[in-house]
């Protein structure tokens, strides 16, 4: 499959205030339940969104792509010779709450999910031994690889009789029950746009906040499900080459290896991908269908049924914004986080200090910075330095109002811990977006490469880092959603933290707290925990370092074209060191500023000012 030589999709701030929606016939025109909330036929090249951007030519191949992808889900394993067809609204058939509905379509496409990850360990190993017969026996480097995928096969396996189990047990139908032991799905799941029909059904009434999140997440997650698909194609492509490169007598088997692992990691995902996209599809549809609509139009608000003509084009002035989630948005003016009182720390941060020349190069030198220097250790102002880089953009170029941790903070007298966590997971996963957008920006697009479709090893790579962005915008949309709702934040929905984690050593003075001598145990463990946190952080800031090193070293940074690199298998590998080191640093980060604030709160007054809690927890209330 050949994808557009039209101009690659470049991820814009715009982007993400454009949820794909459209306006379709009222209720008042005799609308049937399928026209409230329904999959969109119309190709996505043919909408006003593509013509006036011009920058999305890739999207409407690469859901032609992804349809065959999914394509019918037929077990290859033991089952397949007596598999049953089951179609959706059969399993459906006497569920009569919205739950059981909403379990019983869960189930189904996790079933899908089930057979086609088990097909697709299945095929791989069939390659891998059919190498074997080409090569006459199988290399020593192919050992190894097919020990793996027979353990996986074996996994999936067990995956697919708990998927099968699963269908039995809610199936009401007798016809279900009896074939649920080699079920397989008559219905494939739909991965293109999503008709939310947001704004025309709350235009006059607030939404649950999940709804909200819902709308806005699923033409993410359709966009990610497309590009992860196109990874997966030139993936493949890059697996066939090299088996054709060991069967024609050359190279020793570790290429294929690695990218037998790499077809592997988009096969999985993408499958993830629509799993999840068609359980938010059914979330929502049965969020606004009516108790009384029949099945078979349940079915028609989750699925592209063949004789469904595609309706108008969205546009984007039907994105759903923060007015639907309240009355009246709220005009709460954003607090702007003054100079910090270090005078109120009761554990005060022993980096930055207070003294401005303990920060010398916190700031300084951006990422060259944060890489030069002592190659063997990191210490605790690189550390700091390094953290800074990963914000160095500002607050997420996602549209939101400004929140400080203190502003999350405000008004809060329960559990303040979830609301730290929420903040930190949040802060983290805007930052893991800022940083995926740079490490897409230095994959070349398969059209700057002369390239005219994926089947390059930076082809594959590039969409496979594309579905990473739109993956971690996801999770930044769902972290703000959950921020917003354990907080008593009263602004808009649509939120950017502002707040910075600490990354610095936490000085705990734990011997010195006032519970120091009633709940010794409790503090002293909770001490440990935040010592603990940081050393974890600074090993995941030290591999970090050394996957920018080893970039730099290869001249990564300075490529522009696949011409010009020897190996270009080592190109993405360097890519995939720094995405997964990324990662990991973010999550150490947050998981220390957790363990801090695990212990302030233990050592602190529950009745702690909101301003003075900051004050202990980061080292600017910004």
């Amino acid at each position: 499959m050949q994808l557009s030589d039209k101009p690659m999709f470049a991820v814009s701030t715009a982007f993400w205030c454009c949820v794909i929606l459209v306006l379709a016939a009222s209720h008042a025109d005799g609308a049937g339940p399928a026209d409230i909330a329904r999959p969109d036929g119309t190709p996505s090249n043919e909408t006003p969104t593509d013509a006036d951007n011009g920058d999305e030519g890739w999207l409407a191949d690469a859901e032609l792509l992804a349809e065959q992808l999914v394509g019918a889900a037929t077990p290859t394993d033991a089952t397949a010779a007596k598999a049953t067809p089951i179609a959706l609204v059969d399993v459906l058939a006497g569920a009569d709450t919205g739950a059981a509905r909403l379990n019983a379509v869960r189930a189904y496409w996790d079933l899908w999910a089930a057979i086609t990850n088990d097909r697709d360990r299945r095929d791989e190993l069939a390659r891998l031994r059919r190498l074997e017969v080409d090569l006459g026996g199988s290399p020593e480097s192919l050992v190894a690889l097919t020990a793996k995928w027979q353990a996986l096969v074996e996994a999936s396996g067990r995956s697919l009789g708990e998927a099968r189990q699963r269908i039995a047990e809610i199936a009401i139908d007798d016809r279900v029950a009896t074939a649920a032991d080699h079920a397989a799905p008559a219905d494939a799941p739909h991965v293109g746009p999503y008709r939310t029909e947001f704004k025309q059904m709350f235009t006059d009434q607030p939404a649950a906040g999940y709804m909200y999140l819902l709308a806005q997440s699923m033409p993410a997650r359709h966009r990610a499900l497309a590009a992860r698909g196109v990874a997966v194609d030139g993936a493949l492509a890059m697996v066939l080459a090299s088996a054709a490169t060991l069967t024609d007598g050359k190279g020793d088997g570790s290429k294929l290896a690695w990218r037998m692992e790499q077809l592997h990691r988009q096969r999985t995902s993408f499958v993830e991908l629509v799993r999840r996209y068609n359980h938010d599809i059914a979330r929502y549809a049965l969020s606004v269908a009516p108790p009384d609509t029949p099945n078979d139009k349940i079915v028609g608000m989750l699925v592209l049924g063949v004789d469904r003509p595609p309706d108008d084009p969205a546009t984007p002035a039907d994105a759903p914004t923060h007015q639907y989630l309240s009355d009246t948005p709220s005009s709460t003016p954003v607090t702007s986080p003054g100079a910090v009182a270090y005078n109120l720390l009761p554990a005060r941060p022993h980096f930055p200090a207070n003294d401005a020349s303990a920060n010398a190069g916190i700031d300084a030198g951006g990422q060259t910075g944060a890489i030069s220097g002592d190659a063997d250790r990191v210490g605790p102002k690189r550390v700091v330095s390094v953290a800074r880089t990963l914000f160095d953009g500002g607050p997420s170029e996602l549209p939101g109002e400004p929140m400080s941790l203190a502003d999350a903070l405000a008004g809060v007298d329960g559990d303040r811990m979830t609301v730290i966590t929420n903040y930190w997971w949040a802060a983290t996963s805007n930052a893991r977006v800022q940083a995926m957008k740079r490490l897409l920006s230095r994959l070349v697009a398969p059209h700057d490469t002369g390239v005219t479709g994926n089947a390059t090893p930076l082809g594959w790579a590039y969409f496979a880092q594309l579905a990473d962005v739109y993956e971690a915008e996801i999770d930044a949309m769902t972290a703000m959603h959950e921020l917003v709702a354990t907080s008593r934040w009263e602004g808009s929905a649509d939120v950017c933290t502002t707040t910075v984690p600490h990354a610095g050593r936490y000085r705990t003075k734990a011997d010195r707290q006032t519970k120091w001598q009633t709940d010794r145990d409790e503090i002293a463990q909770l001490a440990q925990q935040v010592d603990d946190a940081y050393q974890a952080l600074d090993l995941r800031t030290t591999l970090y370092v050394d996957a920018l090193r080893a970039d730099t070293d290869q001249g990564g940074a300075s490529r522009t074209s696949a011409a010009e690199s020897n190996d270009v298998d080592a190109e993405v590998r360097s890519w995939q060191r720094r995405h997964d080191a990324v990662d990991d640093l973010l999550a150490a980060l947050a998981d220390y500023n957790v363990a801090i604030g695990q212990y302030v709160l233990a050592v602190l007054p529950k009745d702690e000012p909101t301003d003075a809690l900051v004050s202990t927890l980061v080292v600017t209330g910004k």
